[in-house]
């Protein structure tokens, strides 16, 4: 896949489902699918931050640390880290309108923003005491270079905390994997098995692997009846009634499907060696 056929793809995909969840989530500037405890009835907005929450936890981070945010989106996550950990954060962004954004929304002194390719890191050797990935991974073309490249600009010890889509093995070769490389402007989706062996080629040690898929789709589940809420607001931005529908639906049938999902939500931690 080109660098201009992804960035058109990218900027489809922001422009509908990520439009779309902007608006369930009242504009909170988070991007991510949210995570909450299986049974919670808070909103989708709450595991927006809440999934956050879980990646940042990962990295172990000391006031005053130096993170790098790799794909920031509009920078909600970037300024969420920044303030509740008290650290620096350098969101990078690779979309400009979405960059822009993040730029003009940032309040804090704490967090920087530059545009940027995640495999092309324009940061010299052990910047970072951490870095973050939430939901970006998936659409880069070279996500080796990615990993490679991160590692470089991470010190020694320092951890990459990862948020990623992945496929089942068994699926990999499945027409289902198709589907979700057009559903989420991907050229492909890795194994989790993948993931650990490239981290280790990359430099990295694998610290742990958490599967977040149910507390991924308690978050959807619960945006359901907001999709119903905003429906004709929706409408008016363009949204037909049957892509919102088809939307609704699977949001709330998702906990009775989850565990035959051709793909998972995990949390990837690992440290640079």
């Amino acid at each position: 896949m080109s660098s201009d056929t992804n960035l058109n793809r990218l900027n489809e995909y922001y422009t509908d489902l990520g439009a779309l969840f902007q608006s369930v989530s009242e504009n909170s500037g988070y991007y991510n699918l949210g995570w909450l405890p299986e049974g919670s009835l808070r909103s989708f907005r709450d595991g927006q931050r809440e999934l956050v929450r879980n990646v940042a936890n990962g990295l172990r981070l000391n006031p005053g640390a130096q993170v790098l945010d790799i794909g920031a989106g509009r920078g909600a996550p970037a300024r969420y880290i920044a303030d509740r950990f008290q650290v620096r954060v350098v969101a990078l962004e690779r979309l400009a309108d979405q960059a822009e954004h993040g730029h003009h929304a940032t309040d804090t002194q704490r967090v920087d923003w530059i545009r940027g390719d995640a495999a092309a890191l324009p940061f010299a050797d052990d910047s970072f005491d951490g870095a973050v990935s939430i939901e970006s991974a998936f659409h880069y073309p070279d996500r080796r270079a990615f990993l490679h490249e991160t590692a470089r600009v991470l010190r020694h010890g320092g951890r990459l905390a990862l948020a990623d889509i992945v496929i089942r093995q068994r699926y990999k070769r499945h027409i289902y994997h198709n589907a979700y490389r057009r559903a989420l402007a991907s050229p492909g989706l890795w194994t989790l098995q993948t993931y650990r062996d490239e981290f280790r080629i990359a430099g990295f040690r694998p610290q742990f692997a958490c599967d977040l898929t149910p507390g991924v789709v308690q978050s959807l589940h619960n945006a359901a009846p907001d999709i119903l809420r905003l429906a004709p607001a929706l409408r008016k931005q363009g949204y037909s009634a049957l892509y919102l529908s088809t939307v609704w639906l699977g949001f709330l049938l998702l906990p009775q499907i989850r565990r035959r999902l051709p793909a998972t939500y995990h949390l990837m931690v690992a440290e640079k060696r």
